[in-house]
C-alpha cells in the first residue's frame, strides 16, 4: 500500500457563457490538478474518475471505465 499524500491547490475561476448575466458570462469555481503523482497513484491519462461530493469535501477515485460517463 502506498503512503498517503496530501496536496494543496488553490481554487481558480472560469468564465462561462450565461444568458442571465448582464455581461453574458458568469464566474464559476475551477479546480485543476495535474502532475506525475496522479499516474503514480493510478490515475493514468484517459482514466475515468468518479467525484463524490459532501459539504466541504470532494473525494476523487478511479472509476469503472466501462460505466457511462456523465457530465454535470
Amino acid at each position: 500500500m502506498q503512503k498517503e499524500m496530501h496536496k494543496k491547490v488553490k481554487m481558480q475561476s472560469l468564465f462561462r457563457p450565461s444568458a442571465k448575466s448582464l455581461t453574458g458570462y458568469k464566474k464559476v469555481p475551477l479546480l485543476a490538478i495535474s502532475g506525475n503523482w496522479l499516474a503514480q497513484v493510478g490515475f493514468d491519462i484517459g482514466s475515468t474518475v468518479e467525484i463524490i461530493t459532501n459539504e466541504n469535501q470532494l473525494i476523487i477515485r478511479k472509476g469503472n471505465e466501462y460505466e457511462q460517463l456523465t457530465d454535470y
